[in-house]
Order: C-alpha cells, then structure tokens, then sequence
C-alpha cells in the first residue's frame, strides 16, 4: 500500500521583483524517512502554482516553436499533476529505501531525474539556455528511463505500480523533449 504522506510547506519564502516579472519562490524539497513512514515533501512543485506566468509565457511565446506545440497556459496544470504522481511513487521508493527493501540501485536515478527536472526551469527561462536545457531534457528522459527499468529489475512486484503511475510523466517528457530539441534548433543562431 502507499505509506507516503504528502506535506505542501506553507511556510514558503518569496521573492518578487517587479510586478511584471516571475516571483521566485525558494522551496525547500524534504524527505522525511523513519521507522514510522515516509514523507516526501513536494513543496517545489507549489513554485508553478505561485508563479507570475505571464514573464515566462511572454518567454514561450517568443521562441519559434512547431505548430503542435500545446499553448503554455496547459504547463501548470499538467505539471502540477505530474509533481503529485511523482511525489507519491517516489516517496514510497524512498520509503522502500528506508526499509531496506530496495537499494542505491533503485534510489540514484529517482534523485538524478527530480535534480535534472528542477535545473530544467532556470536553464530554460531565467539564464535562456537552450543549448543546456534541451542537453538537461535529456537526462531528464534518461534517468527517468532508467528509473523505471531499476523499479521493474530491483524493486518486488507488488511495489511496481510505483512505475506504472509514471507513465505519464514519461509521455509528457518525451512530448517536452522534442518540444525542447526543436526550440533549440528553431532558435539557435
């Protein structure tokens, strides 16, 4: 069964600038394990509920994008959900963890992909680096790849439905990647 509990942090610092600009809110990502549970807190995925869009929408607007390119309004709900699926099947992995019942083996590509997934927004918007998000996108892709093969090679049967649910984050990801490898070559000089 799922043991993870899923805690928002409501104590989240911001720091606006002007008023047509993308609030930045510093998110701490927490992941509690003891003997009682896990919890892993997904307060990072608040930071698109809170965003100021309209900077960022500006942003993606701008870029030459293929015509099948889904409008950028579909970015928050859409990432918002998959931050929840991740949220709770990485959680009971890490939970897994803690009891021992799966190992580094499954766990180092769980942390690479939520790394590479959080470095994908400031690559991409904040420093206009599409040359290292599209490579970020990437390794998004793969380690989640990787995760799902680990889950289905190390993890028990039982636990497998942790890959199962993220099916649609790898859709999704697959569908940002090519979104993301012809902005790069739509938009490099």
């Amino acid at each position: 069964g799922v043991r993870t509990a899923l805690r928002l942090n409501p104590a989240a610092r911001t720091n606006s600038k002007a008023a047509n600009s993308v609030r930045i809110i510093f998110l701490p990502i927490k992941i509690n394990i003891s003997k009682n549970g896990a919890s892993f807190s997904v307060s990072y995925s608040k930071i698109f509920l809170q965003l100021k869009m309209s900077s960022t929408v500006d942003k993606y607007d701008m870029y030459n994008k293929p015509t099948w390119a889904p409008p950028a309004e579909l970015f928050m709900p859409i990432w918002t959900t998959l931050y929840m699926l991740i949220a709770v099947s990485y959680g009971e992995l890490f939970y897994l963890f803690s009891q021992g019942v799966v190992g580094w083996n499954v766990l180092v590509p769980l942390i690479l992909n939520l790394v590479f997934n959080l470095l994908y927004y400031p690559l991409q918007f904040w420093l206009n680096a599409t040359l290292l998000a599209t490579i970020d996108v990437l390794l998004v892709l793969g380690t989640l790849i990787w995760a799902m093969a680990a889950i289905f090679l190390y993890v028990p049967k039982q636990y497998h439905w942790t890959a199962y649910v993220n099916i649609p984050y790898l859709c999704w990801v697959c569908i940002a990647t090519a979104l993301q490898i012809m902005v790069f070559l739509g938009n490099s000089q």
